[in-house]
């Protein structure tokens, strides 16, 4: 059968052929070929002769089409499936890198729903949020009060009292990277984290997204408002002090107590305010530590140490109107105050004394060498008594003037002559503490005490005047030493100044005085004034 079958197709097929290639020749019977044509025409006539003439009795075919089965179908589905496929992701990843690349060409700003430190940043770029940070900084430091109690002073301090430092390079760059992941234009930069989401250092807010700012208070901020506060607690503590002078009275000085001078303790409260601001408390109470000074001299003390430090005195030989001037003068310098370091000036306190209308009459006074009448005259004797007390209570001669011919009431060397307002007698109280000034005149004789406090590095003032250049019936000079004695030893010696004096007129050479130890006012020593004073320590109060 398959024989048969086989035999008869190709019969078929051969007279199938046969009758294809007559109708072919009839069709090109029908119109002029081309000489192109007919050589091609020829050619596969001719070949195809030849491959007939091989094989005379078999025509050429094709194989017949196979039909394809169900499983090739879905075979061949699923490869074009995946080659679909493949062609779309990859358009999509060239089109994403493509919007991506587009997105990251853009100038970067936040996402809209981005806070640093409660302060809103989306929509901004890097620069400007930057910017809008450091103008609104303090919004992010949390609101507190200290209250400070100092003594009796009271001081609130808030946080605007303050400057702080925030650290804005951190939250800013997770703030870009959580940004940049929200936008698909993220591009792993160096950050402090990495996470999208809210992290530790962040806070949600609805849709917001917080990034919280670190910052601390500027300690040097703090210290300078501490030392403001300083200012204003802090006091140095007052001695007692004396507050009157009654002069030759049995009470002769009005105390007043001494007062506590306060130190308020900067650092301990430096380092209270900084606890409280770093552990953001919101309101504190802080009694500040201060320091009570006690003053150096009480009353006391100050009673043990004022002493009569000198006393002088002079008798005076001369008119009625001269002793009335003495007397004047003496009066107007009695009960003066003179302070540390301050320069007492007799003429100051007389006042003019060529002035009838100051209580000064006419008497004998020195005019050019020569001995006339003229207001004022005597008064010179005052300040000489003066000018001996100022030299044994050691203070410093800051000017005097010797007389034209040596005084008969004082040694040479040791007068003090007065002519207002050319020639003055001034001092200076070279101690801490004040001196006092008392003198007066009773009958003819003129008294001056000087009291204040006695020094420690001496205990006793020597006086000495010693004349030379004698010149026979001309002039001769005098030079004044004063020396500090501790202990018997001396400890310091002093010119204090020097004189000229004439001889004409027969004037003759005035005695020097070859040593005069001072005398404390009331005859004591200074030996003496301590043990006075350690008899009456315990009844004597502060």
């Amino acid at each position: 059968m398959e024989k048969y079958y086989s035999e008869k197709y190709d019969f078929d097929l051969y007279r199938d052929n046969g009758k294809a290639a007559r109708s072919s020749a009839a069709s090109l019977k029908q119109r002029p070929k081309k000489q192109s044509e007919f050589r091609r025409n020829s050619s596969r006539t001719a070949s195809g002769r030849e491959r007939q003439s091989a094989q005379p009795n078999r025509a050429r075919r094709r194989p017949p089409k196979k039909k394809m089965t169900k499983g090739r179908k879905a075979l061949a589905a699923l490869v074009s499936v995946i080659i679909i496929g493949v062609i779309a992701a990859t358009a999509c990843v060239v089109g994403f890198n493509m919007y991506r690349d587009y997105k990251k060409a853009q100038p970067f700003r936040f996402s809209g729903n981005v806070k640093v430190g409660g302060i809103s940043i989306g929509g901004l770029s890097y620069e400007e949020a930057a910017a809008k940070l450091k103008e609104n900084s303090m919004y992010i430091v949390k609101s507190f009060k200290i209250n400070v109690a100092a003594n009796e002073e009271e001081k609130s301090f808030n946080k605007y009292d303050f400057d702080f430092k925030f650290n804005f390079k951190t939250p800013l760059k997770d703030a870009e990277i959580y940004s940049r992941k929200k936008q698909d234009i993220y591009d792993e930069p160096e950050s402090t984290s990495t996470e999208p989401e809210p992290t530790a250092a962040t806070e949600t807010d609805g849709d917001a997204v917080n990034f919280k700012v670190d910052y601390s208070v500027r300690e040097e901020s703090v210290r300078n408002k501490v030392a403001q506060l300083g200012k204003i607690v802090d006091s140095d503590p007052v001695d007692a002090a004396i507050t009157a002078f009654h002069p030759f009275s049995g009470k002769r000085f009005s105390y007043k107590s001494g007062e506590d001078g306060y130190r308020l303790n900067q650092e301990a409260l430096v380092e209270d305010i900084l606890e409280v601001i770093s552990k953001g408390k919101t309101k504190k109470n802080i009694t500040a530590d201060v320091e009570t000074l006690k003053p150096e001299i009480t009353v006391k003390k100050l009673k043990k140490k004022i002493v009569g430090l000198s006393a002088a005195t002079s008798t005076s030989y001369n008119n009625k109107n001269a002793n009335t001037n003495m007397k004047v003068a003496l009066k107007a310098c009695n009960g003066s105050i003179i302070k540390p370091g301050e320069t007492w000036s007799f003429n100051d306190h007389t006042g003019d004394s060529n002035l009838k209308s100051n209580g000064y009459k006419k008497a004998t006074v020195i005019v050019n060498g020569k001995l006339e009448e003229g207001v004022g005259g005597g008064i010179c004797q005052a300040s000489t008594t003066i000018f001996k007390a100022a030299l044994f209570a050691n203070a410093a001669i800051i000017e005097r003037n010797n007389h034209f011919w040596a005084s008969d009431y004082a040694y040479a060397g040791e007068d003090a002559t007065i002519d207002y307002p050319n020639l003055d007698l001034r001092f200076q109280n070279t101690t801490s503490y004040p001196m006092f000034l008392e003198c007066k005149m009773e009958g003819t004789v003129l008294t001056a005490n000087i009291w204040g406090v006695q020094e420690d590095y001496y205990d006793n003032v020597k006086v000495t005047s010693e004349n030379y250049d004698i010149i026979k019936k001309d002039s001769y000079r005098t030079v004044t030493k004063r020396y500090l004695y501790l202990d018997g030893e001396v400890v310091n010696e002093e010119e204090v100044c020097y004189s000229f004096y004439s001889l004409k007129d027969n004037h003759s050479i005035r005695d020097n005085d070859k040593g005069s130890f001072r005398t404390m006012v009331n005859g004591y020593t200074k030996g003496e004034v301590e043990k006075k004073h350690k008899k009456t320590e315990s009844t004597e109060d502060e």
